[in-house]
């Protein structure tokens, strides 16, 4: 990312794993309430319910990652991932107690194995997870035409709900022959 102060190019994407760079107030900027401002980006963002909850280390929102498509107005585009999403994908393994994963970690991997107990996620869902919510997010970034989640968020992933949105069903596989 270029030094603070430079233009940073509308037509690429950041990725920030942290709040670091969102403040209240910053340098003589004193953001509305519920608005952040960005310091590297100087984006103000809404602190919408996927801002907070991912933000917030202390509530059992699940959002892993959510995208701003700031091309239209000549900005960068942003996402940002929760640090509970990193922590539980990079660390997982050495959890042991609740305390060392989190209310979040705790309740998003109890929703992930009920999930692929009851047929929603399949076993590719779980060992790409991260590199599928990363997709889904940069899907959120294109300047030129930004997706939207089709049907929410409990239908946006899935290997099951992408074929179940498929035009062709969800045995297009067999489509080839």
């Amino acid at each position: 990312m270029p030094p603070q102060g430079q233009n940073l190019p509308a037509d690429d994407v950041v990725v920030f794993c942290d709040y670091s760079h969102s403040r209240n107030n910053f340098v003589g900027v004193k953001a509305a309430p519920g608005v952040a401002y960005d310091t590297r980006t100087g984006i103000t963002t809404a602190m919408s319910s996927s801002f907070s909850g991912c933000r917030d280390q202390n509530n059992i929102d699940t959002t892993a990652a959510w995208t701003l498509d700031n091309t239209k107005a000549g900005k960068i585009a942003t996402i940002q991932i929760c640090r509970w999403f990193l922590q539980f994908y990079t660390e997982g393994q050495k959890y042991r107690f609740l305390p060392d994963i989190g209310v979040k970690g705790f309740f998003a991997k109890s929703l992930s194995e009920l999930s692929a107990k009851i047929g929603k996620r399949v076993e590719m869902d779980a060992a790409l997870l991260f590199d599928h919510t990363m997709l889904h997010e940069m899907t959120h970034a294109i300047g030129t035409n930004p997706t939207n989640d089709v049907g929410g968020p409990t239908k946006a992933y899935g290997w099951a709900n992408c074929l179940a949105l498929s035009p062709w069903g969800p045995n297009a596989i067999t489509l080839g022959g």
